[in-house]
């Protein structure tokens, strides 16, 4: 009969045991979280479906496109859209920073209102931080710096006009001087059309900058 004891592990077991190194503990990547705009038009440009990845591609007007499609090594992503027409309280990981992508505050006022809310709420780092953005309208832009000495930024002003009359006006008021630019607020298209009919052009459009 045996007088070994089964189960035991042998000392030479026990000694590989203890000097065995321990696991190394993943180390957890900072996580970028990507903030980004539904213009407050509610409409978005669909460009393509990418059957790579099965998805629909978007132009989203009003985002810059700096680092858009890239995924930074050495971090994780996540992304936030915010804006449209009724939105909901944003409930996500802040992750560790964030970087906002919401460039235009023309297009975009409504979603850097809830960008500037949920970074203050969370208290995260941002880079290109929405409050600062959301200064940056054109009559903003001319309010901040049209003063400056040795900066030259043309008189503009934000108006809401119901009839082409009522931009004629605002001139003969000596509100703006002619000659002007009359575009959309936000609008970026580059197209020249003449000052009459500016507001039967875009029926859908509200505000407009002299």
């Amino acid at each position: 009969m045996s007088d070994k004891i089964p189960g035991l592990p042998t000392l030479n077991f026990s000694m590989k045991s203890a000097n065995k190194a321990p696991p190394k503990s993943v180390q957890r990547k900072p996580v970028m979280l990507h903030i980004k705009a539904i213009p407050d038009s509610n409409t978005i440009e669909v460009k393509h479906f990418d059957h790579d990845i099965g998805a629909f591609i978007y132009a989203r007007s009003g985002n810059v496109k700096l680092l858009d499609n890239e995924r930074l090594d050495g971090l994780d992503h996540s992304s936030l859209i915010l804006g449209g027409l009724s939105p909901k309280p944003a409930e996500i990981n802040p992750g560790d920073f964030a970087f906002n992508f919401i460039s235009d505050p023309d297009q975009n006022s409504k979603a850097l209102d809830d960008a500037i809310d949920f970074v203050e709420k969370n208290q995260i780092h941002c880079l290109n931080h929405p409050a600062k953005v959301k200064r940056m309208t054109r009559d903003g832009l001319y309010q901040q710096f049209g003063e400056l000495e040795g900066v030259v930024i043309p008189k503009t002003l934000r108006v809401s006009p119901r009839y082409d009359s009522d931009i004629r006006e605002m001139v003969e008021a000596g509100d703006i001087s002619l000659p002007m630019i009359v575009r959309p607020a936000g609008g970026h298209d580059g197209k020249e059309h003449a000052a009459s009919g500016v507001t039967g052009r875009y029926p859908r459009t509200s505000e407009f900058c002299l």
